[in-house]
């Protein structure tokens, strides 16, 4: 019989439990405020940190296509330099030494683009944050004014 007693008050003990965690779940989520500025400026610059990053790693892969051509263009140019090869083969290699060239001129410019945009995140992480310190400080004279 005392496990029968006991049965009932464990269920009832968890349908207390389960109905007050709603109670306060619901409590709680009825008295959350809207977003305070403070926290918009940190999801804001959690976001913008991570945009540069990706414009990081987007200008370091640019930056490593370039060197990747270069490299590539000088040994054209050396194998078009050799004395052993014949005139056909100088012509495909200086061909492919001036597409080289082509390519490498649309490299540096996708590079300074991504150089570029790689500034204006990083401008724009640093304007978000001297905003962050701004409101922290306005709130400290807040706080403390009180």
């Amino acid at each position: 019989m005392d496990s029968a007693a006991g049965s009932p008050q464990v269920g009832t003990s968890t349908v207390t439990t389960a109905s007050k965690a709603e109670t306060i779940t619901s409590q709680s989520s009825g008295s959350l405020s809207p977003p305070t500025f403070l926290h918009d400026l940190q999801s804001r610059i959690d976001i913008a940190v991570r945009e540069s990053t990706h414009a990081e790693t987007l200008h370091a892969y640019d930056i490593g296509v370039m060197a990747t051509l270069e490299s590539m263009k000088k040994y054209w140019a050396h194998r078009s330099n050799n004395l052993h090869i014949s005139v056909s083969e100088k012509r495909i290699f200086r061909r492919e030494t001036e597409r080289l060239d082509m390519l490498l001129a649309e490299a540096r410019e996708e590079t300074q683009k991504s150089d570029k945009a790689l500034e204006a995140k990083l401008r724009a992480v640093e304007r978000l944050r001297r905003g962050l310190g701004e409101e922290i400080r306005c709130g400290f004279r807040r706080r403390n004014s009180k």
